[in-house]
């Protein structure tokens, strides 16, 4: 007699949607997911390309958690960016 599968999906299966929940309800800016993957090349080329009055928009901008990408990169380590 067999019951219900008591199968787990697979590790891939649950990433994708952790990942979707991580980034599609926080309502990030493009400076906050840089910061959250560690990606200091993404963060640099956000930084030097955005025109200074978009930056004095997009630094404090927080996301539905109330968090600023500076936080967000504090949170996650990034003293590299932080330091400049």
């Amino acid at each position: 007699m067999e019951g219900p599968s008591s199968e787990l999906p697979s590790v891939p299966a649950r990433r994708k949607k952790m990942t979707k929940q991580l980034t599609g309800k926080r309502d990030d800016t493009s400076l906050h997911a840089a910061a959250r993957a560690g990606n200091l090349a993404a963060v640099s080329e956000i930084l030097t390309n955005t025109e200074e009055d978009e930056l004095k928009k997009l630094l404090p901008k927080q996301n539905s958690s109330g968090e600023t990408a500076l936080y967000v990169a504090a949170e996650y380590g990034m003293s590299n960016w932080l330091r400049r």
